[in-house]
């Protein structure tokens, strides 16, 4: 704060100038009103990115009207805020600050929406889902200053930052164009169309044949199946039951087969497979939700290994987001420990899939609930192919169908 205050300012606290409104409304009682949830305010920039309309909505919901200022209390470092342009009905994850007389809504809401208020806010939170309630907000410090000069406060601020935006608009259409292209080479490359002329020169060449995608997965399959026969019998042995026939070899269980579900033409010389063919031959290749909600964030440590959460999966790239547990709590969840080059696939929420590789700076790690942990046969298929394969378009347009759920929408394994 600063020593001397310009005239007619005053120093107070956030829960002094403003009130939270509490009035619940039943969606079924006006269907038609808009709907806000937390989804449809974008993250850091004051912006509604669309509403629904109550009918989608089941709970009890707070209403708001125009002008209003809605600040979202779940997770505080996504900082959503937004003044409302119209009345409506909001989830109930949003503290609903109603306009004043005395209180510009645009100067409240840039106020929540400034860096050192989202400090303290998160500061604040608690919980798996972290948030706030606003008896501990109340106590975060304000300047105040006269009506009047609320208001020259935004407008000079949106002056200032109209240049700001003008080039954040470009940015992000920037960041969509590529978006497109990406995607487009992703779809091209899995394909095969990246790499038809390749293929055709290949063809004119005077060189040994080149592996068919059928023939590199029917040896990758007899590999995996003499791996097992090689492991199944020396277990049998190990426990001084060695098999007296060949009926142990029945219990060998072959991969899932792929199902085509659509006319998509291949290129020549390759095959379809399904992800269970291209795991690797050991026991729990794929893990899927190892210990759900047995692993809390009161497990987390300051240090030690790893844990690989939904937060950490990026597109093709692995996000650097830290959480610890402790080395005894690690050896206890060891079978779900993942390595590097081992693939960690998005199973919750959208979009999904959405896969990356593990690094090979990250060290000791585990994989929470809600990933799944893919082993890939790597001396057969390259991780990195397979990744960009689970990330294309014509993967996400076949899993989109099969997601299910509605609050917390999953793929299952």
């Amino acid at each position: 704060m600063p020593e001397k205050l310009p005239i007619g300012w005053v120093q107070t606290t956030l829960g002094e100038i403003v009130e939270p409104l509490r009035a619940r409304a039943l969606p079924s009682e006006n269907p038609e009103i808009p709907f806000v949830g937390l989804e449809h305010i974008e993250p850091k920039t004051m912006r509604l990115k669309g509403h629904g309309y109550a009918y989608q909505v089941r709970s009890s919901s707070v209403r708001f009207s125009e002008g209003d200022v809605l600040y979202a209390r779940m997770r505080p470092y996504l900082n959503k805020v937004w003044i409302a342009e119209f009345d409506g009905l909001c989830s109930g994850e949003f503290i609903v600050f109603p306009k004043s007389a005395w209180l510009n809504s645009e100067f409240i809401g840039t106020r929540l929406n400034s860096d050192d208020f989202v400090i303290f806010a998160n500061g604040q939170a608690s919980g798996e889902r972290p948030r706030v309630d606003f008896h501990k907000l109340a106590r975060f410090p304000v300047l105040l200053p006269p009506l009047a000069e609320q208001a020259r406060i935004v407008a000079k601020m949106k002056a200032a930052l109209s240049g700001v935006e003008t080039a954040v608009t470009a940015t992000n259409r920037a960041q969509e164009r590529l978006k497109r292209y990406r995607a487009a080479v992703l779809r091209t490359a899995v394909t095969g169309e990246l790499t038809k002329n390749w293929r055709d020169a290949q063809r004119k060449e005077t060189k040994p044949a080149i592996e068919t995608g059928n023939a590199l997965l029917q040896r990758l399959l007899k590999s995996r199946s003499r791996s097992w026969q090689e492991a199944e019998l020396e277990r049998q042995q190990t426990a001084g039951k060695p098999p007296k026939d060949e009926k142990w070899r029945s219990n060998y269980r072959p991969p899932v087969e792929p199902r085509i579900a659509d006319s998509l033409e291949l290129p020549q010389g390759w095959s379809w497979a399904s992800v269970d063919q291209l795991a690797a031959h050991e026991e729990r290749s794929i893990t899927d939700g190892p210990f759900g909600s047995n692993l809390k964030t009161v497990h987390y440590t300051k240090s030690g290994p790893r844990v690989v959460r939904l937060q950490n999966i990026g597109d093709g790239e692995f996000i650097d987001e830290k959480a610890h547990i402790s080395r005894k709590h690690y050896q206890l969840l060891g079978d779900y420990a993942v390595h590097a080059g081992d693939l960690v696939i998005r199973a919750l929420g959208t979009p999904a899939p959405r896969s990356c590789t593990i690094p090979d700076w990250l060290g000791p790690a585990i994989v929470k609930a809600d990933c799944i942990r893919f082993k890939v046969a790597s001396e057969f298929v390259s991780s990195k192919y397979v990744m960009w394969a689970l990330n294309s378009p014509p993967v996400r347009e076949r899993t989109d169908k099969l997601i299910h759920g509605i609050g917390r929408p999953r793929l299952n394994l």
